[in-house]
């Protein structure tokens, strides 16, 4: 699964937290106090016999530009960050780390903020990457005001799925659900494909005519079809349109569509009057670096899934 990438950039887009412990740059001189913080981030029972980064790899990192930065708290050094130039005009907050003992206080948010600062008043954009997965970062990331980086997309549009489809795509679905399940924990296929036919009807009672819900075959610019994306009002939340599906064939598939006909989707949901758009996405899915680069926000975390949501 790829990172995915962030950015800022300009100083007033940066929202700043309270800085509550010391931050400092270490220098040339500064490789013990390093090592101190890469022992306080080893397993107790690997600190005695850890050696540490050495002196050659840390005049390296000198020498290419790379900054970094360390938290103190109770005097120790329990958070670090980097400043690395990726090129003349963005630097990347990067290697954010907290030790184990030491989360859940904020130190990793003071830490990219203190470096972002600093960025962005060099006059460069300021960067951060990290795995969709890592839903820790990515809370830090939005609280600051990153947006994900966007690439240009191929234009999608969609088209109502009719009745005389709908058997097909319930039956890939069902399959495709029961297989996950196998893959999970049931180990009986007829009770997989059971409790995924049970969901489905539970989604769709009325097939392609289920009430409030927007089921679309999504189709390029050829308009070959080429995917499926549904929505249906949230039954929790009349405002919000809930994503029940969005997939995109296997032969069209690392080209970007998935992303464009999710703001097809967007787009769509906005026009019928919707304020929000959420849904339930494993994360082990190839989909979840998709919505995160659409902005969707994590609201609920899961050992497997997420929730996620965006204002429209």
């Amino acid at each position: 699964m790829n990172e995915v990438v962030f950015q800022i950039t300009d100083i007033k887009q940066l929202k700043t937290v309270a800085m509550k412990n010391e931050i400092r740059e270490l220098g040339a001189g500064d490789l013990a106090v390093f090592n101190e913080h890469l022992r306080l981030c080893q397993p107790k029972h690997k600190r005695l016999f850890f050696k540490g980064a050495s002196q050659a790899d840390w005049q390296k990192w000198n020498t290419d530009g790379i900054r970094y930065f360390v938290l103190f708290a109770d005097k120790k050094p329990v958070a670090r960050c980097c400043i690395e130039p990726l090129n003349d005009t963005q630097w990347e907050a990067a290697d954010v780390k907290v030790c184990t003992e030491a989360r859940g206080n904020g130190f990793a948010k003071q830490m990219v903020c203190h470096v972002s600062n600093i960025i962005l008043n060099s006059g460069k954009t300021a960067t951060c990457r990290t795995l969709p997965t890592n839903t820790a970062m990515l809370k830090v990331i939005d609280t600051l005001g990153f947006c994900a980086v966007q690439r240009e997309l191929l234009p999608v549009h969609g088209r109502r799925m009719t009745e005389e489809e709908f058997p097909a795509y319930a039956q890939w679905s069902v399959k495709g659900y029961a297989d996950y399940l196998l893959y999970k924990a049931e180990k009986n296929r007829k009770k997989a494909l059971a409790a995924s036919q049970a969901e489905f009807n539970d989604v769709y009672p009325d097939g392609a005519q289920t009430k409030d819900t927007c089921l679309y075959v999504v189709q390029n610019e050829a308009n070959e079809d080429i995917g499926v994306i549904a929505f249906q009002k949230s039954p929790y939340n009349g405002s919000c349109a809930f994503i029940t599906e969005l997939v995109i064939h296997p032969d069209h598939r690392r080209k970007g569509y998935a992303q464009s006909a999710l703001q097809y989707a967007q787009a769509d949901a906005k026009e019928k009057g919707f304020g929000t758009m959420a849904l339930n996405v494993f994360k082990n899915s190839s989909a979840f670096p998709v919505y995160v680069c659409e902005g969707f926000r994590l609201i609920e975390d899961y050992p497997d899934s997420a929730i996620l949501e965006k204002d429209l």
